[in-house]
């Protein structure tokens, strides 16, 4: 399955971001335990991702074959964005101070993780097409 269309790519992201947030609080105000469903959070962000970067593809790709494993977007802008969004959580996350230090500091490293691979997505990219042209 390959999602080319801009309007299904945000309404992808809207629902992962939905679900995510839903079974997080359906996990969350029962129990009480902010840390658990914060990484239920951080699982569904995870998924989220990963679903959108093997999936998405933009006007200039192949649909047919497979993404090499290193490109996460179609063009560098698109990854630097992500990647600074990527970063932005990262420190964020820091702050949510209900949730355990432990979690705060792993979803803060892994968010860091997600944005550097958008980042080097992003250089290569920009290389690649730099040599082409």
């Amino acid at each position: 399955m390959r999602i080319v269309q801009p309007a299904a790519k945000i309404g992808t992201v809207l629902l992962g971001l939905v679900v995510t947030l839903l079974v997080s609080l359906a996990v969350g105000l029962p129990t009480g335990n902010v840390s658990l469903a914060g990484v239920i959070g951080l699982l569904g962000t995870l998924v989220t991702t990963g679903l959108c970067v093997r999936t998405f593809r933009g006007e200039t790709e192949d649909r047919g074959a497979p993404r090499p494993w290193w490109r996460f977007t179609e063009r560098p802008l698109a990854g630097y964005l992500v990647a600074l969004l990527f970063a932005a959580q990262a420190i964020g996350v820091m702050g949510t101070g209900a949730v355990a230090m432990g979690v705060r500091v792993s979803a803060a490293v892994i968010y860091a993780i997600v944005a550097m691979g958008f980042f080097a997505s992003s250089l290569r990219l920009g290389h690649t097409q730099h040599q082409g042209a």
